[in-house]
């Protein structure tokens, strides 16, 4: 459909622009080409904006549910749907997030494979990033899937390139990640597995 949508503003713009090109004068073509341009444009970006997910009625995450963790659309991933310190009601995170220096977080996660079993551990930078949810407001996680999460730093268990001393850290106030978390620092934590 976006196909043939797509040919039919082309072919349009295309008879616009000749029609124009036949009636007026060198200079006025060329400004009038630039305005049909512009105007082709920006039909492609509503075209490419009724094609994304959320005019379709897609879920923003893929994550299936299985009680109180999702595992990711490709199935290689098992998430906490709670950040440490909430436990899971069975409908929700309810208690209060603990924000955790780096020690602290490793210790949580070796504390929950020993009592849920499975290895436990915090996500590497890429996997941490693939819950950012851009369209879902603040914080930028699907509260569906996560819900009560902080919009605050979560921690990543993977070094900054420039500082063996720094680690990774993705901000789900704004989405964005940050290299240079000192180990004493205070972050968040959402354990993953893999499957």
């Amino acid at each position: 459909m976006l196909e043939v949508a797509g040919k039919w503003v082309y072919s349009k713009m295309v008879l616009y622009s000749t029609a124009l090109r036949m009636r007026t004068s060198q200079y006025v073509h060329i400004k009038l080409w630039y305005s049909s341009m512009w105007l082709w444009v920006a039909c492609c970006a509503v075209l490419m904006g009724m094609a994304g997910p959320r005019a379709l009625g897609a879920p923003v995450s893929k994550a299936r549910l299985a009680e109180f963790t999702a595992i990711s659309a490709d199935a290689r991933l098992q998430w906490m749907r709670c950040t440490v310190g909430q436990r899971w009601s069975g409908e929700s995170c309810i208690g209060v997030a603990r924000a955790l220096t780096l020690a602290e977080a490793r210790a949580a996660a070796s504390i929950a494979t020993r009592e849920l079993g499975g290895d436990w551990r915090l996500p590497r930078l890429e996997e941490l990033q693939q819950l950012v949810c851009r369209d879902c407001g603040k914080p930028t996680i699907d509260a569906r899937i996560y819900p009560n999460s902080i919009a605050a730093p979560y921690w990543c268990d993977e070094g900054e390139d420039l500082s063996a001393t720094r680690h990774w850290s993705v901000n789900f106030a704004n989405g964005l990640r940050y290299g240079r978390n000192a180990p004493e620092m205070r972050r968040y934590v959402r354990l993953v597995r893999d499957l």
